[in-house]
């Protein structure tokens, strides 16, 4: 829950500083952060399927987790919606168009991956869309710097708000996916592993979403990049 207060932040910062950012692709950076705070806040529908709640008629179905929201919405959905980001603001044409073939590729794969593997879809995390869906962010990333060391920018490149965002975006992913390969200690046999990633996902997300909502307030809006 404190996550979601985190990201609550981070979607009200957004909200009040629209105005500011409106003509900019920073707007639709904003809409991410929304989308991010509703889908997590649905997420939290298996805190009704458990113990008799709710939304308990679920507990015998192969919704019982939240598995598969969290790969359409997070694990495919956020890294669709960063690559085109990053590829929305390079300036350079040849850059741009690499990184939209590869979300599409990256897209095609992940749909054949849960087609393929439907019953996983819904009680486990894929480790080949987790793992490539980091790289990809990693390159989106790589190739946004490149675009700004190619370029002017990169004599005022700590002027924009585009990188302090790559920054954070950069840390969160090298700093979380390690623990996809750990994924099998995270059950109930071994609390001591649950409690330390939650600690790093929670330390983790609130200095990224705590960061994004100060980024939003102090930077001006961008002037150089398209």
């Amino acid at each position: 829950m404190a996550t979601l207060v985190i990201e609550l932040f981070a979607a009200i910062v957004g909200i009040v500083c629209f105005k500011k950012y409106k003509d900019t692709p920073i707007r639709y950076f904003i809409y991410f952060l929304i989308y991010i705070f509703i889908c997590e806040l649905l997420a939290t529908y298996t805190y009704s399927v458990r113990y008799n709640g709710v939304l308990g008629f679920l507990d015998t179905t192969r919704f019982r987790h939240n598995y598969w929201w969290g790969t359409l919405y997070w694990e495919i959905g956020g890294v669709l919606f960063y690559i085109w980001f990053f590829a929305k603001i390079i300036v350079k044409d040849y850059l741009s168009k690499a990184l939209n073939i590869l979300a599409i590729l990256f897209l095609i794969c992940s749909v054949a991956i849960i087609i393929f593997n439907f019953d996983q879809y819904f009680t486990s995390n894929f480790k080949f869309i987790d793992i490539s869906g980091t790289i990809l962010i990693v390159i989106s990333i790589t190739c946004y710097f490149l675009d700004v060391m190619l370029s002017e920018r990169v004599l005022y490149f700590y002027q924009s708000i585009y990188f302090y965002i790559a920054a954070l975006l950069f840390l969160w992913w090298i700093i979380l996916t390690p623990l996809t390969f750990y994924q099998m200690y995270f059950t109930l046999a071994d609390p001591e592993y649950i409690q330390l990633k939650s600690s790093i996902y929670l330390i983790t997300n609130c200095l990224t979403y705590i960061g994004f909502g100060l980024i939003l307030i102090l930077c001006k809006p961008p002037k150089h990049e398209s």
